[in-house]
This record gives C-alpha cells, sequence and structure tokens, in this order.
C-alpha cells in the first residue's frame, strides 16, 4: 500500500497521488490482470475497477449534473457499457444498501432513464 497524504490536511496532494497511483495501475498489465474473489465471483481488478469505479464516476456525475441543474446526459456509449454492469451487481448493492430499489421504467424509457432507475434514481 503506498502512503498517500491525510485529505483533511491536504485534498489536493490526497486526490493527486490517489489518481496517479490508479494510473499506474491501471498501465501495468500484472495488475490490471490480476485476480481475486469477490462477492461477485473471480473476477480481475481490471473488471472491478471497470464495474465500480466507472460507474460510480458516471452516475455520480449525473447526481452531481441533476443536483446543480447542470446537462444530465449520459454520453450514449457509456450507459450501453454499463447495463450489463448493473445487471450484474445490482442486487449485491442493493443488499449492501448502495443503492435503493429499482424505479419503474415506463416502456419507451430509453436506456439512460432505465440504467438509472435500476440503481434506485428517478431519472
Amino acid at each position: 500500500m503506498v502512503d498517500h497524504p491525510d485529505p483533511g490536511q491536504d485534498a489536493v496532494g490526497a486526490f493527486t497521488a490517489v489518481r496517479d497511483q490508479m494510473q499506474a495501475d491501471l498501465e501495468d498489465p500484472d495488475k490490471v490482470t490480476e485476480e481475486y474473489d469477490g462477492r461477485l465471483g473471480r473476477s480481475t481488478w481490471g473488471n472491478a475497477v471497470h464495474g465500480f469505479v466507472n460507474l460510480d464516476l458516471v452516475v455520480h456525475g449525473w447526481d452531481l449534473a441533476r443536483a446543480t441543474g447542470r446537462d444530465e446526459r449520459i454520453d450514449p456509449d457509456d450507459v450501453a457499457r454499463l447495463i450489463p454492469v448493473v445487471e450484474k451487481m445490482a442486487p449485491v448493492m442493493r443488499d449492501n444498501g448502495a443503492i435503493g430499489d429499482p424505479v419503474e421504467a415506463g416502456p419507451d424509457a430509453d436506456p439512460q432513464t432505465r440504467l438509472l432507475n435500476a440503481l434506485g434514481r428517478r431519472a
């Protein structure tokens, strides 16, 4: 484990250190393919980043846009990439209390709305 600055003392330094470590790990083929046994079964560190970190960045970006009255559109490629991730992870995330119960999406709902509704958000 790498020692990072305390975010309470140096938020920018902590963010920079974590970002740089994440980038280095993403560029390390041994790290990306490193396997582990998790709640969703056997996986790799790279798949975990894709499933958790990327999902969080996209969805919380939408959360912030919604909260601040900004453009809430999610890139359609991100939506398409994350729908199967959410289909696989949603039950575990719901059991952990990380997301709420799904919101019913109407029959004409677009993919972004279906994605967000599956995560318990009202799009």
